[in-house]
């Protein structure tokens, strides 16, 4: 096992990809630069497709991003109190839109949580994988 120097456990590729498809029910969060050059974070319900994240978005911000081919970043992270530990994964890559929905035929796409949800699909490639591992504070040590 790998740690930081702030004693953090650093977690490999495969661990950081284990993670992400075992936990496909839980919101992550999609970062990027929007229109406006405004650093923007929203959070989306996913999917993991061939190792890269997949999810659907409608037009704007998200949409204009990936139209430019731009790196976006991805993240997820679990608090378990079970456990007393907390553990967190980023992913970074360039985004870009499915043509079809016939890429993804047979795949388990991630249900909109949305009243409205877009029709594009967008996959992020899992060019940079990094993660986190790390014991949760007791609850009576100073933070």
């Amino acid at each position: 096992m790998r740690s930081d120097d702030r004693g953090s456990e650093i977690l490999d590729r495969g661990e950081c990809l284990r993670l992400l498809t075992n936990n496909t029910r839980a919101v992550g969060r999609v970062g990027f630069v929007n229109s406006q050059a405004l650093a923007t974070i929203l959070p989306v319900n996913y999917a993991v497709l061939n190792g890269e994240i997949v999810f659907r978005t409608g037009s704007g911000d998200v949409s204009s991003a990936v139209t430019q081919n731009q790196v976006v970043a991805f993240e997820i992270d679990q608090v378990d109190a079970r456990t007393g530990q907390c553990w967190s994964v980023l992913v970074r890559g360039v985004a870009t839109f499915f043509a079809d929905d016939s890429v993804t035929s047979g795949a388990e796409l991630p249900r909109p949580l949305v009243p409205v949800p877009g029709s594009q699909i967008v996959r992020v490639q899992a060019t940079v994988v990094t993660g986190r591992r790390f014991p949760l504070p007791e609850a009576n040590e100073p933070t």
